[in-house]
């Protein structure tokens, strides 16, 4: 089976992913790491670089809200759409029988449903798929279980 991972992020972001990829392969499917960078190219996995700065990209961009806001127009904005074209690239050109992929990486579904192949969403942190297990992290009620209402905590604007 080839299956094309795609993460973006930090080490701790990447790292998952690499093991996934090393473990895979072992397995013997054929396996494409899509990394942020090639600086954190692990050794003996076929990886291809996103062109995304995640340092630059997560630096602060000043102290006051105008500062900020230009930071993410000048910066966060031009290296998302640069990863995201990547990774479609990437993908396209790999041509994956599955698409295994972090949160991150917006465009992954939509050129795996383009491809007509599965996708996978790889959460370290259950922020992005509701449940009815657990509340949506980082909302008013994330502290509480609301036991059959924990689905509808999803739905809830996050600032």
């Amino acid at each position: 089976m080839r299956i094309m991972l795609l993460t973006a992020g930090s080490r701790g972001d990447v790292e998952p992913f690499v093991a996934l990829a090393r473990h895979a392969a072992s397995r013997g499917h054929e396996v494409r790491l899509a990394l942020p960078d090639d600086s954190v190219a692990p050794e003996g996995v076929d990886t291809v670089p996103l062109g995304l700065d995640a340092q630059r990209v997560m630096s602060p961009g000043g102290r006051t809200p105008w500062a900020l806001a230009r930071h993410v127009r000048a910066e966060v904005r031009p290296a998302i759409r640069r990863m995201l074209a990547a990774a479609v690239r990437e993908t396209v050109a790999f041509g994956p029988d599955v698409v295994v992929h972090h949160p991150l990486i917006l465009s992954a579904p939509m050129v795996a449903d383009a491809l007509g192949v599965p996708r996978v969403l790889v959460e370290f942190a259950p922020v992005a798929t509701p449940s009815d297990r657990f509340p949506a992290a980082g909302g008013p009620t994330a502290t509480r279980d609301l036991g059959p209402r924990n689905r509808s905590t999803y739905a809830v604007p996050r600032a």
